[in-house]
């Protein structure tokens, strides 16, 4: 039984991973996911709602993006945290 609850989970995790590296491809995420969502970008401390697909991860961009957020809402208990969305 547990043998086969691994084997599921890898292939769960393989799956859910195979699906992430092809929405980076801009005519695969344009042709699916982005027919019918909007994508959340982050340029400098700003974050853009557009039609871009998810970036390819590297050793630069892979961290929580919205570290920050969370890091203001802890010091300010919500009421002076401003979180800038911009629509392209």
């Amino acid at each position: 039984m547990n043998k086969k609850l691994f084997l599921v989970l890898i292939l769960y995790l393989s799956l859910f991973w195979a699906i992430f590296l092809l929405l980076q491809n801009e005519k695969i995420y344009n042709n699916s996911l982005g027919l019918i969502a909007d994508n959340w970008y982050r340029a400098n401390d700003e974050i853009f709602l557009t039609k871009k697909p998810y970036e390819h991860l590297t050793n630069e961009n892979y961290l929580h993006w919205d570290g920050s957020n969370f890091f203001m809402i802890r010091n300010n208990f919500y009421s002076n945290a401003k979180m800038v969305v911009n629509t392209i």
